[in-house]
């Protein structure tokens, strides 16, 4: 869906904060369930992801058709707190 959506609804700088906030709610998703006593949910987890995976074609989309560094800084911001909220999670 995001790469498909690219050049039909996002342009320009909002399709940058697409790709930065669309990743959000899986994380927090994912931050919950793990470090509070609480269970996931199939829906909750079916949105998220196609949220998620939204934002990941989206940027896939920007970085092939306008190389667009700014995604790869993106990526790599939440590779860093993937990392370390992983870390912390053991």
């Amino acid at each position: 869906m995001g790469f498909l959506s690219y050049g039909i609804m996002f342009r320009g700088t909002d399709a940058l904060f697409a790709v930065a906030l669309l990743p959000v709610p899986s994380f927090v998703d994912w931050a919950v369930t793990t470090f509070r006593d609480r269970r996931g949910y199939n829906i909750v987890r079916t949105v998220t992801g196609a949220l998620l995976g939204s934002g990941y074609g989206l940027g896939l989309a920007l970085l092939l058709f306008e190389s667009s560094l700014t995604v790869l800084g993106i990526g790599l911001v939440y590779g860093i707190i993937a990392f370390s909220s992983i870390l912390s999670s053991w």
